[in-house]
C-alpha cells in the first residue's frame, strides 16, 4: 500500500478531515491534499507528526512494516484560552474556537480531563515557547523547581514562567527564558494570592 492510501486510510478511520490533520501538522491543507491525493512525499518531520497524530510507526507509514497499533486513540481538546508569557495577563477562560489534537501517549496514563490546551502569547519564553505555540498542560497544584507552569498571582493575573523555588522559604520566582525579560519574585504575603494552575507537559507549534 502506497503512503498516500496510508494516510487516507489511518484518516478516515480516526474520522478527522484533511483540514484536521493539516492544522495539527501546522501545514497549509493545500498541501497535505498532495500528500494524500497525488502522492508527493513529505518531509520527515511530517511523517514523524503524522506517527504520532495516528500512534503508528514511521515505518509503517513509509510501508517498511505491516505492523499498526490498531488501537490508537487521538484526543480533541478545546484550546481554552490564551496565556501570557510576559506580567499583567488576564487570567480568562474561554474557547478560541480552535482544537488541538493530543496522542494518548502525551497523557501518559492520565484521563484527559486532567490535562488542558491553551495558547501561548508573547515572546517571554523564547526560545522554548514562541507566540501561538500551542501548550498542553497537565492540572496540578505544585511543580518541581525548574518547572514551566501555568501560574495565577495577584489573584486574576496569569503567566506561563519557569518556577524556581527552595524548600522552606517563602517566595517563587518566575523566570522568563528571553534575557530580554526580568525575573519575578513572588514573596511574603503576596504568595497567598498564587497558586500553580498546571504543568506544562507537551507544545505544538505551527510553521
Amino acid at each position: 500500500m502506497e503512503l498516500k492510501d496510508i494516510l487516507k486510510k489511518l484518516r478516515i478511520k480516526q474520522n478527522l478531515s484533511q483540514v484536521q490533520v493539516a492544522n495539527y501538522l501546522g501545514i497549509n491543507k493545500d498541501l497535505y491534499n498532495k500528500y494524500e491525493k497525488v502522492g508527493i512525499r513529505p518531509p520527515y518531520e511530517v511523517i514523524k507528526g503524522l506517527a504520532d497524530l495516528y500512534q503508528v510507526s514511521t515505518d509503517y507509514l513509509l510501508g517498511r512494516s505491516n505492523v499498526v497499533f490498531e488501537n490508537a486513540v487521538v484526543y480533541t481538546f478545546d484550546v481554552i484560552g490564551k496565556v501570557c508569557a510576559g506580567y499583567n495577563g488576564q487570567a480568562v477562560e474561554e474557547y478560541t474556537g480552535e482544537t488541538e489534537y493530543i496522542p494518548t501517549e502525551l497523557l501518559r496514563g492520565l484521563p484527559k480531563e486532567d490535562y488542558f490546551v491553551l495558547e501561548v502569547k508573547g515572546d517571554s519564553m523564547y526560545p522554548k515557547l514562541l507566540d501561538g505555540d500551542r501548550v498542553l498542560v497537565q492540572r496540578t497544584e505544585s511543580v518541581d523547581s525548574g518547572s514551566i507552569a501555568i501560574v495565577l498571582y495577584d489573584s486574576d493575573e496569569a503567566t506561563i514562567k519557569k518556577v524556581v523555588y527552595e524548600n522552606g522559604c517563602d517566595w517563587i520566582d518566575l523566570i522568563p527564558l528571553n534575557s530580554k525579560y526580568q525575573p519575578k519574585r513572588i514573596s511574603g504575603t503576596d504568595l497567598e494570592q498564587c497558586r500553580i494552575l498546571g504543568k506544562v507537559v507537551n507544545l505544538t507549534r505551527k510553521i
